[in-house]
């Protein structure tokens, strides 16, 4: 009639390993979905009236990261020539900085809205600044970026 309860002490060296492990892979998984979401949000606003607006922001977070913050008091397009100078590379493929710059002005100023091809380079240019940001930084910095920062 005695019945015997015997203590294991505790879970067991693989219960625990296999815990830490699935967490381990929970976290990469988060990290490497984490920028496709990004990329998934940030189309999404670039659509409508919203991409002068995106455009703007996203790429004065890039120049930010890039080392080329945007200074109070600096006039919009001479900020924008300064990039064009320090990152001759990003006319390769398209439009200067200074004219996305332009095109992004007329938007949040001027009455005349942005034609269909200004809107479409606006809404390519966070791809470009991709482009431009991988050829700029490699290795941990890269990392950093795409992954950490969601550029």
């Amino acid at each position: 009639d005695d019945i015997t309860v015997q203590e294991t002490g505790g879970p067991s060296a693989l219960a625990v390993w296999l815990t830490v492990a699935c967490g381990i892979l929970v976290l990469v998984l988060l990290l490497l979905l984490s920028p496709v979401l990004a990329d998934r949000r940030r189309e999404k606003h670039l659509q409508g009236d919203r991409v002068p607006a995106v455009c703007k922001q996203y790429s004065l977070r890039v120049f930010r990261l890039l080392g080329r913050p945007y200074q109070p008091g600096t006039a919009p397009l001479q900020y924008a020539r300064l990039v064009d100078g320090a990152f001759p590379d990003l006319e390769k493929d398209g439009p200067s900085f200074t004219q996305i710059m332009q095109d992004i002005l007329q938007a949040e100023y001027a009455d005349v809205p942005l034609g269909k091809e200004q809107q479409k380079e606006l809404a390519q240019f966070p791809q470009r600044l991709q482009r431009l940001c991988r050829s700029q930084v490699s290795g941990l910095k890269w990392f950093y970026f795409r992954f950490i920062r969601h550029i």
